[in-house]
């Protein structure tokens, strides 16, 4: 039977035996490098040579080749520094694991997170249109007050009306559309009523105006 081997790496973990014996167990990341073939002392005698394809990852391939060495125990290794191997391997995969768990919680707590703002700020966005509109409904309450006073206040006055004179309180026939008074003279005297301060001021900074040009 004939075996045909491709010109690439093939990395593969190799079982020497001797008359059925297992003698060595090692790992190589080409098999076309002849090493499981070589002769070495180290490695004892050998008469058939069993080839197991690996994994690329020399990290992988190594743990691979140690959880043999300690499984099936071979004639020329001793099991101790391989099995240093399978804990270092087994500690690096803990805290890899670990890591993915934090991963994952951190994930899980993003989420979580993610979804109470977004309740959240839905609240927030329904509440804030509700108001709106009830702001809406208030404004145009106070701006339509507004403009009926002001309409009140700006309406023309109709002439041969009857109205009350604010300095005498006499009533009066209202002969223009701007008479508030019953005469000039009581529109005068409320004007200066009303304006007393600032008009007193204006006679005292005239009266000083005259005393500097003498």
């Amino acid at each position: 039977m004939s075996k045909i081997y491709l010109n690439q790496q093939e990395p593969v973990i190799y079982l020497r035996y001797y008359k059925d014996d297992l003698m060595y167990i090692g790992e190589t990341y080409n098999i076309q490098n002849g090493r499981p073939f070589r002769q070495e002392q180290s490695a004892g005698d050998w008469d058939k040579c069993r080839i197991l394809k690996s994994c690329s990852d020399v990290n992988r391939r190594r743990y691979w080749e140690a959880v043999l060495v300690c499984k099936l125990k071979p004639a020329m290794q001793k099991v101790t520094p391989y099995l240093r191997k399978i804990k270092k391997h087994v500690r690096a995969q803990d805290e890899v694991k670990e890591k993915i768990t934090k991963e994952k919680r951190l994930d899980e707590m993003r989420e979580k997170n993610n979804r109470e703002r977004l309740r959240y700020w839905l609240d927030q966005c329904a509440s804030a249109k509700k108001h709106l509109e009830e702001s809406k409904k208030c404004a145009l309450h106070f701006y339509l007050g507004y403009k009926k006073i002001w309409k009140i206040k700006n309406m023309k006055v109709k002439l041969g009306t009857i109205s009350n004179c604010p300095y005498c309180n006499t009533q009066f026939i209202i002969t223009s559309s701007r008479q508030k008074y019953c005469c000039y003279k009581h529109a005068n005297a409320h004007y200066y009523i009303l304006n007393k301060d600032s008009i007193n001021q204006k006679i005292k900074i005239f009266t000083i105006k005259i005393k500097k040009k003498d």
